[in-house]
């Protein structure tokens, strides 16, 4: 949602699409206009075949780097990625580099998060604040 949401307030389709290609998960991308309880929205959709869902944070992290993505989408899907391995070492009690990142180490989810953070840049989006 929060990509398509970013889309459509204008952030570069083709740019979105050629970062998260980079990335060189063999996934393609799609945006589809839907409507629910009468509100319109556009819907990101990525298509994948990989049915991976495990991966560690430094195999992420090595995606991400390998991307042509510029040096602040990088750094804040880095971001993002080390909170949520951190918030799951903290629940298992288990390093952060040993936790295993179950749906959010799909491909779909990757690039969940990854193409929000390029979508941001590409609005040239300094800041996001959310109340806890």
């Amino acid at each position: 949602m929060t990509v398509g949401a970013l889309v459509d307030a204008g952030a570069d389709w083709p740019g979105l699409v050629a970062a998260l290609q980079s990335l060189d998960l063999n996934a393609s991308f799609t945006v589809e206009k839907t409507k629910r309880k009468g509100i319109a929205a556009s819907k990101f959709r990525v298509h994948s075949e990989d049915q991976q869902t495990h991966r560690h944070l430094p195999e992420i992290a090595k995606l991400i780097l390998a991307g042509k993505l510029s040096e602040r989408s990088q750094k804040n899907a880095l971001a993002v990625f080390q909170r949520l391995g951190e918030a799951e070492s903290r629940s298992h009690d288990i390093p952060v580099e040993k936790v295993h990142f179950h749906e959010v180490g799909a491909v779909d989810s990757i690039c969940d998060i990854v193409g929000a953070c390029v979508a941001l840049d590409l609005l040239n989006v300094a800041e996001v604040r959310s109340s806890r």
